[in-house]
Parts: structure tokens; C-alpha cells; sequence
């Protein structure tokens, strides 16, 4: 570690001063010009980091336990732990130092005299502690009369060299209740009202000791109160006091301009005749319970003097007592809320559960979808719904006193639309003895239930479906009600006469060629078979109905090489159906018989001709194109072949080109 220290001190020397604006040993951050830590524990650093450390500032000052010691100081020294010791001589040893002139300041500690000495031009100035001298003495004297509530002033005397006085009055603590430091050999002390005797004990202190005691007898102040009571306060304040509250305690203050008091009668008489009296030293009474019942708290404050016989000032207050409201509400409607329609009227009522000390009316607050806001009071209100209204947010509140409320809460009432529309019946299928129909209503929205009349008998259906099968062929009147909200309704009649009972339809309906592969331009018939007791066929052809063909045959000429979809349905006169499909596909081209084949999606311009070879077989390689001016009409009914172009002029009114 020296060589550490001496290479460092080296280094200084080496370099220029300016390489180094702060010094520091023991530490990486320096804080002054030159620093050292002595434990080597600073970091941030803290007051008991410091206290090992010693600092140069840029100015002189020097530190020690400090790092910021003050610009006047040339040593600043701090410690909670230790003191600074002087360097200690005798007398002989301290006058061996110089001869006159003294050098001026010079200080050290003399073990001969016990003192500290400073050195002066010509002298040493000894700074000693003087024993004190004489014995104490008080004023006013032991066992005088004192008045109580007196400010009164007590001396001390007998003594010098004291350096304080500590003073304590019925205080037997051992912190004095005033101190004093001489010249002042006096203090004043408010004597209480309410005590008869005081004790003084006076301790006067130098180097070493002196104490006195002295005990008086206190005699009350029989001069009686002046001045006036102005008002009561009360805190917290608010508009009534509450019964029976949360807090339960309330602070009340009196307030005036009085003197020679020496304590306040509080006298409570509650809203039950019951009476509390309370003496407090100051204006304030703490803490005073409210009782748990309505009605007023009368207060009466007495100024009171020290002695009984002498008149008091007297203030009384009266302060009203109320109980907060409790219990819980909620809203009823009539009609009920599910039944409110816009445009009539609602009756909004309270339900109450335990509600009690309420004051005044209920108070209603009702919102439309709209934002339009209405106010009511009473317990039952009557409402009438703005027109195009969907929903209303309705809430009612109660109050109680100092602003206590309860509040239903926002209930949302959502309105009922009602039943609208053209009502429709319709009926499947057709009335027909001894065959079920089914009634429909329909057109309308917002209808909740249906009535259904047979001949003006009601009949249990409610649903918007009624099913009847008739015995006879009387007339029959059917009548339906559509019911929606708010008695909204809907009503139409059907009337009709049922039509004998069938005969149904028997067997299983077949349709034939159910498959076929033909050319193109080839006439294919269809027959339906296979049921008896069909009123009529309805043949659809890919997907367009023949409405012409009713016949149990249908023929048709394959215009496409696409699959052709033919389809029937058989039809009794019950009603009953059945139905059966067949399929046509159409193959690449060949001949099958002699003549001219049109060509597909040509405008019956081009065509096929076929032909016989010598040797009786059939040719087909002879394709044809009508001139423009003419074309291909049909000709071989039974063969899909055509006959030779033609001038339209000249073709039958009746034929139509098939593709």
C-alpha cells in the first residue's frame, strides 16, 4: 500500500496540474479538489459513507466528515459520534511554548486548571466553568395564595453563575415545562381553573446544581364571566343531523367573545326528552351521539366562571335530527311490459320493499328512444307513448333528508309493434268431401297468436294453419283473427263449398323410351302408362312446360346434341300426383335413313344428305348449304328427314325451323 501511495503522490509530480481537475484516494469519483475516502465505501454516497472521509475544496476549505464543508470555514468538522480533542499541557509545558508577543488563537486544553486556554497578544484567556454561588430564592413566596386562571409570574434569585433555569409547574416529568437562560430570571405561567394547588420546582443549572420547590394554594377567580355567545356550530354540517348515522358522533363549537371563563356546561336535550350535560375547558364539545329517532336536538352552552355563584353566559341552538331513506323500489307497468304499444297509454307504479323515512313525492324520469325526457311524480303515473316509439328507459327515486336518495335503477320497456297488414287465406288443397285442406293466413307481421272460426265455432288452432277435412259437401265460412300487442288485430273470412270426394289415383306411373340415343333432327314419341283414374298430364320439356299437351303422348324432334330432359305428371282429381322422367341423348351423326338431316344451330340452311350405294347400303358424305336466299323445310314427318331448299315464300305457313 505505501508504494501504491508514493508511486500516486509520483504521478502528481510527473504531470501537469492541469491534467487533473479532482483528486481523489480510496474513491473512482472524487467530490472536491482533493478527497479521500477512508473506508473506501462511498457510492452514492450516503451521510454514513461520509463520515470517514476527508476534502480540499477548490477554495481551501478543508472537510472532515463532510464534503461540503462552507466557504468561511478553513476546517468544518461533522460527527454524531465523536468529538475533537485539544492538544492537553500543563502550565509550565503551555508557557515554555513562545514568550511575549503571543501568537493570537492559539488553543489547547490545560490540565492543571481544567480549562480551555486561547492564546491573546500578552495572555492566555481561560475558559472555565464558574461555580455557582448563593441559594435560590422564588417570588411570590412558598405557600402564597395563587387566584386560578391567573397568568402569573414567577422570579427566581439568590444565585450567579447559573447558565438556565428549568421550570416545572405541577410537572413531575423530568422534561422542565419552560426553560430560561439568565439575564431573564423570569416566567409567566397560566394557572388552570380547575386545580386548588400548584407545585413549582425550579432547577438552576451552571456548574453543577441548585434547586428549589416551592407549593401554593390555588383559590378560584370569582369574578364573573363577560362577553356574549354568538352561535353553536356543528360539524360536519349539514342540513339536518342524522339519526342513528354511519358516523353516529357529531363536534359542536361555540362561538362568541367572552372572558373570566373557566369551563362550558353542554346541556343535550333529544328529540325524546332525553337530556346529556357535558363540561368541557374549551369551545369545542367532541364527539356528542345522535340518538336513533327523528325530530330536533335543542343545545344549551353555558360560559361558566371559576366560581359556582356567579351568573354564566348562556347561547342555546336547536338543530333538526332526521334519518336517512332506506329500502330498495322497482317499477311495475300496466299493460305489462311486453304489451306496450306506441300511441296508448301506461300506468308506471313503485313497488316498494321496507322503504322508510322518505320525504315527498316519488320522482319519475322517463326517456324515449328519441332522447325526448319526461318527468312525473307520485307513486302511480300515467304515460301516454309518443308515436314511433321503440323503447323507453324509465326510473324512478326517492329522496330523504340532507340530499339521502334510492333509485329504482333504469328498467328498459320495449314496445310492442302491432299487427299489420292485408290478412290472406289461402287453402291446400281445394275443399273436397272427405279430403284434409289446410288453412293458411298470411300477409301480416307482428301477429302473436290466431283465432280460427268454423262457422263462427271457435276452434282451437292458434297457430297461423288450420286444418279441416269437410263430410259433406255443405258450404262452409271460415274466418280467421290475427291478434297482435295492445289488442291489435287482423281479421278475413273465406267462404267456399266442398266438391264431392274423389277417386285417387292407382298404379305406378311409367314413362317409355325412358332412355334414348338419337340424331340429331329425329322426331322421338313419349307415352305415359301405367295409372288409372288421371284427370289430366302436364309434360316439361327441359324445364319448359307444354302447356298444349295434356294427352298421355308427347312427341318431339332432338334439336341438340345435348341431353334433353322430358318430364310428366299425372294429376287425379283428388289432387294427388305422380311424376316420372326420361332421357334423350343425342350421338355424333349417322344415317339411318334416306333423305336430307339438318345440321344443328345452322338456321336450317346446312345439311346432311343421305344416300343408298348400288350395293343397298347408306352414304352419308354429301354435305349441303342452302343459298342464302332459301332454306331446308320438313318434309319425311316419320324419318326426321327435310325436303329441298326452298324459297321461304313458298313454305307452309305451319312450318316452323327447329334449330
Amino acid at each position: 500500500m505505501k508504494r501504491k501511495n508514493i508511486l500516486f503522490f509520483i504521478l502528481i509530480l510527473i504531470f501537469p496540474a492541469s491534467f487533473f481537475s479532482q483528486v481523489g484516494m480510496n474513491t473512482p469519483t472524487p467530490r472536491q479538489s482533493f478527497h479521500v475516502d477512508g473506508g473506501g465505501d462511498n457510492t452514492t454516497p450516503t451521510d454514513d459513507e461520509i463520515k470517514n472521509d476527508f476534502i480540499v475544496t477548490k477554495n481551501g476549505s478543508v472537510g472532515i466528515g463532510t464534503i461540503t464543508p462552507s466557504d468561511f470555514s478553513a476546517l468544518e468538522i461533522f460527527s454524531d459520534s465523536r468529538g475533537l480533542r485539544l492538544p492537553q499541557l500543563k502550565t509550565a509545558e503551555r508557557d515554555s511554548l513562545f514568550t511575549s508577543p503571543f501568537p493570537v488563537g492559539l488553543m489547547l486544553y490545560n490540565l492543571d486548571t481544567d480549562c480551555v486556554n486561547i492564546s491573546q497578544p500578552t495572555k492566555w484567556l481561560q475558559i472555565c466553568c464558574t461555580p455557582m454561588i448563593g441559594k435560590l430564592s422564588i417570588s411570590p413566596a412558598d405557600g402564597t395564595e395563587l387566584k386560578a386562571g391567573a397568568n402569573q409570574q414567577f422570579t427566581v434569585s439568590g444565585v450567579t453563575g447559573a447558565t438556565s433555569y428549568d421550570w416545572y409547574f405541577n410537572n413531575p416529568t423530568t422534561i422542565p415545562t419552560v426553560i430560561t437562560f439568565p439575564p431573564d430570571t423570569t416566567t409567566t405561567y397560566t394557572i388552570p381553573a380547575n386545580i386548588t394547588s400548584l407545585a413549582v420546582k425550579v432547577v438552576a443549572k451552571g456548574c453543577g446544581t441548585d434547586t428549589l420547590k416551592a407549593n401554593y394554594t390555588v383559590v378560584p377567580d370569582c369574578t364573573p364571566p363577560s362577553g356574549k355567545l354568538n352561535s353553536i356550530t356543528v360539524d360536519p354540517n349539514t342540513e339536518s343531523l342524522v339519526a342513528g348515522s354511519a358516523t353516529g358522533y357529531y363536534t359542536f363549537t361555540v362561538i362568541g367573545n367572552v372572558s373570566n371563563v373557566s369551563r362550558y356546561k353542554w346541556t343535550f336535550v333529544s328529540q325524546t326528552n332525553k337530556e346529556t350535560v357535558i363540561e368541557t375547558s374549551g369551545i369545542t364539545c367532541n364527539t356528542y351521539p345522535i340518538e336513533d329517532s327523528v325530530g330536533t336536538l335543542t343545545v344549551t352552552v353555558e360560559a361558566l366562571g371559576q366560581c359556582d355563584a356567579a351568573t354564566p353566559i348562556k347561547i342555546t341552538g336547536i338543530f333538526n335530527v332526521c334519518k336517512l331513506i332506506s329500502g330498495n323500489i322497482s317499477i311495475s307497468s300496466d299493460p305489462s311490459s311486453d304489451s306496450l304499444v306506441a300511441g296508448k297509454g301506461v300506468t308506471f307504479t313503485v313497488l316498494e320493499s321496507n322503504v322508510q323515512n322518505k320525504i315527498g313525492e316519488y320522482q319519475w324520469t322517463i326517456t324515449t328512444n328519441s332522447g325526448v325526457t319526461t318527468t312525473r311524480s307520485g307513486s302511480s303515473i300515467v304515460y301516454t307513448i309518443p308515436i314511433g316509439t321503440t323503447s323507453l328507459k324509465v326510473e324512478v327515486k326517492a329522496s330523504g333528508c340532507n340530499g339521502s336518495e334510492i333509485k329504482s335503477g333504469e328498467q328498459i320497456f320495449n314496445m310492442c309493434q302491432p299487427v299489420s297488414g292485408k290478412l290472406v287465406i289461402t287453402v291446400s288443397p281445394e275443399l273436397r268431401v272427405n279430403t284434409e285442406s289446410t288453412f293458411t293466413a298470411s300477409n301480416v307481421v307482428n301477429a302473436t297468436s290466431y283465432k280460427w272460426y268454423l262457422n263462427d265455432d271457435l276452434q282451437n288452432e292458434k297457430t297461423n294453419q288450420f286444418k279441416y277435412t269437410p263430410l259433406n259437401t255443405d258450404p262452409v265460412t271460415i274466418k280467421v283473427i290475427a291478434q297482435g300487442c295492445g289488442d291489435s288485430l287482423r281479421t278475413e273470412t273465406y267462404t267456399g263449398t266442398p266438391k264431392p270426394a274423389c277417386t285417387a289415383m292407382s298404379g305406378t306411373l311409367n314413362l317409355r323410351p325412358a332412355n334414348s340415343t338419337v340424331n340429331p333432327g329425329t322426331k322421338i314419341e313419349f307415352t305415359a302408362s301405367g295409372v288409372d283414374n288421371v284427370i289430366s298430364y302436364k309434360w316439361v320439356v327441359n324445364g319448359e312446360p307444354q302447356s298444349s299437351t295434356t294427352a298421355t303422348m308427347i312427341a318431339i324432334i332432338n334439336t341438340s346434341q345435348a341431353v334433353n330432359t322430358i318430364t310428366v305428371t299425372a294429376k287425379d282429381d283428388c289432387g294427388n300426383t305422380q311424376t316420372a322422367t326420361a332421357y334423350v341423348n343425342t350421338s355424333s351423326f349417322a344415317c339411318k335413313y334416306a333423305g336430307n338431316f339438318l345440321v344443328p344451330g345452322t338456321g336450317c340452311r346446312k345439311y346432311i344428305k343421305c344416300v343408298y350405294k348400288d350395293d343397298g347400303t347408306l352414304f352419308s358424305n354429301y354435305t349441303y348449304t342452302c343459298p342464302s336466299s332459301q332454306s331446308l323445310f320438313f318434309a319425311s314427318e316419320g324419318t326426321g328427314g327435310y325436303g329441298d331448299c326452298t324459297n321461304p315464300s313458298i313454305v307452309p305457313s305451319t312450318y316452323k325451323c327447329p334449330y
